[in-house]
């Protein structure tokens, strides 16, 4: 995931809505970007377990939610 920090939580709660289980390592890799007069951006890996149908309707929500204000990467 590549974005707002509070989007990362949205799309966890999402993932979780849908009944995929999100593995939240006790320090995950952040990498804090500075764009000027952006708001914040972090990337957060995060490692995901269950249907495979659950991620891909879970994601779609999230993108159809927070359109293009954000960059997923590991959908197909």
């Amino acid at each position: 995931y590549e974005g707002s920090p509070a989007l990362a939580r949205q799309l966890v709660q999402c993932l979780e809505d849908e009944g995929v289980e999100v593995q939240r390592p006790p320090r995950p890799r952040e990498e804090t970007h500075d764009i000027g007069d952006m708001s914040e951006r972090v990337v957060v890996d995060l490692v995901v377990k269950g249907a495979s149908a659950a991620m891909v309707v879970a994601v779609k929500k999230f993108r159809d939610r927070f359109k293009e204000r954000v960059e997923i990467e590991g959908e197909e």
